[in-house]
């Protein structure tokens, strides 16, 4: 590419090019955001997701006891056998992705948007893990999962929801009149947060598209003036004539030079020889 070229086409053009430019920047503009009585939000705006970790233990089974059963000498099969926590952990995590807790908590922050969500998911590695990658541990332990468009609102989701299911479970087990010796608690490991999960696509996007057209804009620009220069070399270049040759009298002057010279030479010759 002939970057003189294009330098000569912004010199030349420039009310052209600060019209490229104006398009580039709303043509950007308009492919990430959308305009709205609020001002401008993007098309596709960022994601926050919430997170609450929920534990289940067992009251007749401390996490801190060194000894699992009853007594020394008891019959294995009198001992009462306990519940696999980490698979309801599972469970749970079903429960919260449902529709009783969904509607519960909608009753607290209010109807949920296209974008924002409730689950559940268990946990499998260690705190700082990523349950994308999960490991074979079987915890009784899952995260109460909310998506949002903002913090404060994935935030509130979270925070909502867990305070519905710890109070679903406790109703339940009254209702089914489970011993308090017998239940399943389950209590807050981690608060509720929030965090950016995705920004969104709308600078992204403004920013690829604003781009695209102000490339093709200088495009346009300097092949208007490549051809406004192969025009204007045209005009000025001489005349051809139907020989071929260039010139108003269509002869060579340089060759008729040539011919006086040939000729006075062929003379001088024709005297010598007839002396």
């Amino acid at each position: 590419m002939d970057l003189t070229l294009i330098g000569r086409a912004i010199r030349r053009n420039r009310v052209l090019v600060a019209i490229g430019v104006l398009l580039a920047v709303v043509a950007g503009i308009l492919a990430g955001y959308s305009v709205s009585s609020s001002g401008l939000e993007q098309r596709t705006p960022p994601v926050y997701r919430g997170s609450a970790t929920i534990i289940l233990t067992n009251p007749s089974l401390s996490i801190y006891a060194a000894q699992v059963g009853g007594p020394v000498g008891t019959d294995p099969r009198a001992v009462p056998e306990n519940a696999n926590l980490a698979q309801l952990a599972m469970v749970y995590a079903w429960l919260v992705s449902g529709d009783e807790i969904r509607t519960r908590t909608e009753g607290i922050v209010g109807s949920f948007a296209s974008e924002e969500s409730l689950t559940a998911q268990r946990r499998s590695t260690q705190p700082t893990g990523n349950e994308q990658f999960g490991g074979n541990s079987g915890l009784p332990i899952f995260d109460i999962v909310t998506n949002a468009s903002s913090e404060k609102r994935a935030q509130e989701i979270a925070a909502a929801a867990t305070d519905v299911f710890l109070n679903f479970v406790v109703t339940q087990q009254d209702q089914a009149g489970i011993p308090p010796n017998q239940r399943v608690d389950a209590s807050i490991l981690r608060s509720s947060s929030a965090a950016l999960e995705d920004g969104g696509s709308g600078i992204v996007s403004s920013i690829l598209v604003g781009l695209v057209v102000l490339f093709v804009a200088f495009l346009l620009i300097a092949y208007r003036t490549h051809v406004e220069e192969v025009r204007g070399g045209r005009r000025n270049a001489p005349p051809v004539s139907e020989g071929g040759s260039t010139g108003s009298s269509g002869g060579d002057p340089a060759g008729e030079v040539t011919a006086g010279a040939w000729g006075q030479d062929e003379s001088a010759l024709v005297r010598s020889s007839s002396e």
